[in-house]
């Protein structure tokens, strides 16, 4: 489904007891707490969320086009890579993969997959860094 490495190890879920987080620097909103996975120095914007359980309370399906991966649970957060940025007021919805070194527009609503190197805008249009102008 998605292809390379899109986390390192040094990643640690939110909301963990661990005493050592100094070692795992992120920056963050409103994480759906311990269903979420927050990357190395990735940094979510004032306000942004990441949501872990859908609105008809059934398992979460991760999306990537036509291919489907199911959760086998009701609660599952985003996964956001090392070096990603989120813009403020952006909601990443359940089930929510974003590559490492990608960006989210400010008051976006993500979900399904976001490749590594990319950017997703406000309409939903995902861009590779490479291509843009």
């Amino acid at each position: 489904m998605v292809s390379g490495r899109l986390f390192s190890c040094r990643a640690v879920p939110v909301g963990s007891q661990r005493r050592d987080v100094a070692k795992y620097p992120c920056s963050c909103g409103s994480v759906g707490g311990i269903y979420s996975i927050l990357g190395y120095f990735s940094h979510m914007g004032a306000g942004s969320i990441t949501s872990n359980v859908k609105s008809d309370k059934k398992n979460v399906i991760v999306r990537d086009g036509s291919e489907k991966v199911e959760t086998g649970i009701k609660k599952y957060g985003a996964m956001i890579g090392d070096y990603v940025e989120v813009g403020c007021n952006a909601v990443c919805n359940p089930g929510t993969v974003i590559g490492r070194h990608s960006n989210v527009y400010p008051t976006s609503c993500v979900r399904g997959v976001v490749p590594a190197d990319s950017i997703w805008k406000d309409n939903g249009e995902i861009i590779h860094k490479e291509d843009r102008d």
